[in-house]
């Protein structure tokens, strides 16, 4: 019996890389543009695994269970105009008329909120026509307005109507230098603490790291949203391959949130994929499964901005597919562990979950990625994170000792004091990264002094 997950798609980002990641499952699961399935002989067989994702009409067609809301219209339009216009339900591709220009409180406070009931409505009604839902997950930007005003109001929202249910997110997070606002300290500090509580699992990744992987790996001069949105695509199909395939060692929802959450304020996994290659250096690539292994443990695959060797990993969870012996996968990580090239934090010895999908990977036909017959997506919680925060904290930092920008903030309805609160709860998620970071020896001492 599948157990459905609905996908909400947020703002500009959210709403492209929702477009991406259809476009890969729709080719993984050999379904045109418009929903149908020429293959589709077996209704209701044991390859029916991909209605986790897609529910299917009388018709015969098969829709996707996600809504796509953005402020202002022009992204979704640009959808409705595209390739798969036929694929999505029209009734859950919401706009509003103006846009959220980039302000977290427009999205949050004023704009937003008077749409977030007509977007819960739709929410509600893909849920109740899902026999067993296993949970939410949501695609947003914490930089600009839309992604994280309204994507935090609908958060909150969420996990009030379905408290028991589990929420993902995949944020795209500032990245250090490369930037689209000026202020988007200010709305990532404030949505990460107001999603803190409402989000299980969030995973993260930032432009500036797939703008280097696109460069170096891929040989793209001037890589644009595309390039970007689709190699971001090819790890989230990694990450729901289990729920849409029928493998050997699968790997459940629950499951990430169990291996990859060590304490609940530490939910924030680095994501790296491997092999990022092009169609024309393929074959020449042998692509082991260990070396698999060991490149997404290198900083230049990871999709974020940080260098995971500056950090000690709590948990990894290893999602190949493709053509992968179990065998081989325990023999990686075993000389893995055994170089000692990864430090892990003494408290967590096993530290490795794996999941074996047979189904490899697929690319866009056309597209920059080249066909491989095997992939690894490696999720890790490791202390290294603390990086990004602090990053981002000190920018925000040098902007509100001015007061910067605050009051297109103050004007939209919003207290200052909650800047002042939620760069403390940031403060605070520093330190929980680096406590978790300390070794339990180290702790022992500084109890006996």
């Amino acid at each position: 019996m599948p157990r459905e997950v609905v996908s909400v798609h947020l703002g500009q980002a959210g709403c492209q890389i929702g477009t991406s990641c259809w476009e890969l499952y729709c080719l993984e699961h050999e379904i045109d543009p418009d929903g149908m399935m020429p293959s589709d002989e077996t209704i209701g067989s044991e390859n029916d695994a991909f209605n986790t994702f897609f529910s299917e009409t009388s018709a015969g067609q098969h829709v996707p269970r996600a809504v796509f809301f953005d402020l202002e219209p022009s992204v979704i339009d640009d959808i409705k105009e595209g390739k798969y216009k036929k694929l999505f339900h029209p009734d859950y591709m919401l706009t509003g008329k103006e846009d959220g220009a980039n302000n977290y409180a427009r999205g949050h406070y004023t704009v937003g909120k008077e749409m977030i009931d007509g977007c819960l409505d739709k929410l509600r009604k893909i849920v109740e026509n899902c026999s067993s839902v296993q949970g939410f997950m949501a695609f947003n930007s914490l930089g600009g307005g839309t992604g994280s005003g309204f994507g935090s109001l609908l958060h909150e929202r969420l996990s009030d109507l379905f408290a028991k249910k589990c929420k993902f997110d995949f944020c795209v997070y500032p990245a250090p230098q490369v930037s689209t606002a000026v202020v988007e300290p200010y709305n990532a500090v404030l949505s990460t603490h107001a999603m803190m509580n409402h989000n299980d699992v969030t995973f993260i990744v930032d432009n500036e790291a797939i703008y280097d992987i696109c460069k170096k790996r891929l040989n793209i001069e001037r890589p644009s949203y595309v390039n970007l949105n689709r190699l971001v695509a090819q790890i989230i199909s990694s990450l729901t391959a289990s729920l849409r395939f029928e493998g050997q060692l699968n790997v459940d929802l629950n499951e990430f949130q169990t291996n990859l959450v060590p304490y609940p304020r530490i939910h924030f996994p680095l994501c790296s994929y491997s092999p990022v290659i092009p169609s024309s250096k393929v074959s020449h690539e042998a692509m082991t499964v260990s070396q698999l292994t060991n490149s997404v443990f290198e900083s230049s695959n990871v999709m974020v901005k940080v260098d995971p060797r500056n950090g000690k990993y709590m948990a990894c969870t290893m999602l190949y597919r493709g053509d992968v012996i179990p065998k081989d996968t325990t023999k990686a990580i075993e000389t893995i562990k055994n170089n000692n090239t990864v430090s892990f934090v003494d408290w967590s010895p096993t530290g490795f979950k794996v999941g074996v999908n047979k189904q490899p990977p697929t690319v866009v036909p056309g597209g920059d990625l080249g066909k491989v017959s095997r992939a690894l997506c490696m999720l890790a919680a490791t202390t290294s994170v603390g990086e990004a925060w602090s990053g981002i904290n000190s920018k925000f930092d040098l902007m509100f000792a001015k007061r910067a920008f605050v009051h297109w903030y103050v004007g939209e309805g919003m207290e200052e004091a909650e800047f002042t609160e939620a760069r403390d709860d940031l403060a605070a998620l520093e330190v929980d990264y680096q406590e978790a970071g300390t070794d339990t020896q180290d702790l022992e001492e500084d109890e006996e002094i």
